[in-house]
């Protein structure tokens, strides 16, 4: 007796759902059709003698990804029941000589971090997928000191509701979430909702070949971000495009604080903060004063075995970066940032964790600037 599944109607069906990461809200849940997944899955290079590992679970697209690549090819596929820890991450690299991981950048300049990592510890990974967020590129580097050359670094611009967007493999325009993906349609419109040129920042509007049937049991979600005649699916991610078709991911629009007049991107703020190498991880958010909405104020990871000071970190940002970028608000040394169980920072919360210390700080009377 042989298992017969049943048979799909269309490829437009809704095969399964999975969550968005929350990382500004509540998450939402979102709908892969049957077309999507076999679309999702074309992408993967692998082969049965990889192993692969993935931290999410199968609620998170990644998770999901990681389990269905491995049962296609016949791959090993590591199940564990553990959330992220960089010192598992490495022992599980390591022990079980993992080809294949995907990784947000958050976790990557957590490994980094770990006290067991070793400089052949990562050596077995051929493939990396990095998703989630905009990959620093002073994380990159010091990364790819623990990889061997053949080692690929792949990064991807991605969505749960749309799936992969862009990505760049090359070791070229390291900045960038490289260029768009085949039967994908990406423009950049400014508040109006007019197209921007080369250079020009607006929020990342998306078009696929593949129909999304949107927020299960949302309809008033979908409507906001979804146009159903036209396709179109706006992210919510600021970015813009160079002469040459690379995207570039500028920020979350709903992260982008005001100051003193000014919009402030956290990510162009982590990533001057991240060049330095006795920084583990970064975390940039904006707290209140008495007279000013949001003050600059880094929430900041130090790297094993490093002691750099609050003041040093104030003053390299100082030097370069405009007065109104500066770090005003404070510099606060934490153990962990607040992410989401798929990685992402989970920015309000981080938000909230600068005010109390702040606030310890100053015996609970506002700091005014």
């Amino acid at each position: 007796m042989f298992f017969r599944p049943s048979e799909v109607p269309s490829g437009d069906q809704t095969a399964v759902v999975l969550c968005s990461s929350g990382s500004t809200g509540l998450p939402k849940t979102v709908t892969r059709s049957h077309k999507n997944l076999t679309r999702t899955t074309a992408f993967a290079k692998n082969t049965d003698q990889d192993v692969i590992l993935t931290f999410s679970s199968l609620y998170w697209g990644s998770g999901l990804l990681g389990l269905l690549r491995a049962g296609i090819i016949g791959a090993t596929h590591l199940v564990i029941s553990k959330p992220f820890d960089p010192e598992t991450a490495v022992e599980l690299i390591s022990k079980y000589k993992v080809t294949n991981i995907t990784l947000p950048p958050r976790n990557m300049a957590l490994i980094l971090k770990a006290s067991n990592l070793k400089p052949d510890s990562l050596k077995s990974l051929q493939s990396i997928s990095c998703y989630g967020a905009k990959l620093h590129i002073e994380i990159r580097k010091r990364f790819k000191t623990f990889l061997s050359p053949d080692c690929i670094l792949l990064i991807g611009y991605a969505c749960s509701e749309v799936n992969l967007i862009a990505f760049n493999h090359k070791e070229y325009k390291l900045d960038s979430s490289g260029t768009i993906v085949p039967n994908v349609q990406v423009k950049i419109l400014n508040e109006a909702g007019e197209g921007l040129g080369e250079g020009e920042v607006g929020e990342i509007c998306v078009k696929s070949d593949v129909k999304w049937n949107g927020y299960f049991g949302d309809q008033k979600a979908t409507d906001e971000v979804y146009n159903s005649e036209t396709g179109w699916y706006k992210t919510g991610d600021l970015g813009h495009f160079d002469d040459e078709g690379y995207l570039y991911i500028v920020d979350r629009s709903k992260e982008i604080f005001k100051s003193k007049g000014y919009h402030i991107s956290p990510s162009e703020i982590e990533e001057v903060i991240l060049e330095n190498s006795e920084i583990a991880d970064a975390c940039v958010v904006g707290i209140p004063d008495v007279f000013t909405v949001n003050l600059p104020a880094a929430l900041i990871i130090k790297a094993l075995y490093k002691d750099i000071c609050e003041e040093a970190i104030a003053k390299y940002v100082a030097d370069r970066k405009p007065h109104y970028k500066h770090l005003t608000g404070g510099v606060f040394f934490v153990d962990s940032l607040p992410c989401t169980p798929s990685g992402k920072i989970l920015r309000r919360k981080a938000r909230e964790m600068a005010e109390k210390i702040l606030a310890e700080r100053n015996g609970n009377i506002v700091k005014i600037i």
